[in-house]
C-alpha cells in the first residue's frame, strides 16, 4: 500500500501532469526500506546489517511514488526560477535525500511488475507459435 505517494506527496510526469495519488497517504514500502537501511545498515562488520534493499512492486499499474522515492536517492540538480518585475534569477540546488549514506542508490533495487487487462494464455501461446518464437 502507498505506492503512489512520493517523497513530496503527489508525483507528476509527462504522461500525468496532475499526478496520480490514488488513496495513498504514506508510501509504506519506501518507509520500511529507508528504516531498514537507516537502522540496520550502520555497522559494516555486523553480519546482520542491511546492506542492500530490493523493492518489488507487483500491481496492475505502476508504483510511481515508490519509483520517485528510489530515484530521490541519487544526487540531482534542481533549477528554480524566481521572477520579479525587475529581474529574474535561476537558482540551482542539489536535491539528495539519502536513507543511510551515499551508497543508497547503488544498494537499492526497485522493480515494478504490472499488467494491463486480461489476456487469454492460449492466445499468447498461439501468437508465439505463429511468430515462430515459441520454444519447447
Amino acid at each position: 500500500p502507498g505506492h503512489h505517494a512520493g517523497p513530496m506527496g503527489r508525483v507528476t510526469c509527462a504522461n500525468d501532469r496532475n499526478g496520480s495519488l490514488g488513496f495513498c497517504l504514506l508510501n509504506n514500502v519506501a518507509i520500511a526500506a529507508a528504516y531498514a537501511r537507516a537502522t540496520y545498515g550502520r555497522s559494516a562488520s555486523d553480519d546482520k546489517a542491511v546492506r542492500r534493499v530490493v523493492i518489488v512492486d507487483f500491481d496492475v499499474h505502476h508504483g510511481n511514488g515508490t519509483e520517485a522515492a528510489v530515484r530521490n536517492l541519487q544526487p540531482t540538480t534542481v533549477a528554480s526560477t524566481l521572477s520579479t518585475p525587475f529581474a529574474a534569477a535561476t537558482i540551482e540546488t542539489d536535491a539528495y535525500k539519502p536513507w543511510l549514506d551515499g551508497t543508497d542508490g547503488a544498494d537499492t533495487l526497485f522493480i515494478s511488475a504490472h499488467g494491463y487487462g486480461h489476456r487469454e494464455p492460449t492466445t499468447a501461446l498461439a501468437e508465439a507459435a505463429q511468430a515462430g518464437t515459441l520454444r519447447a
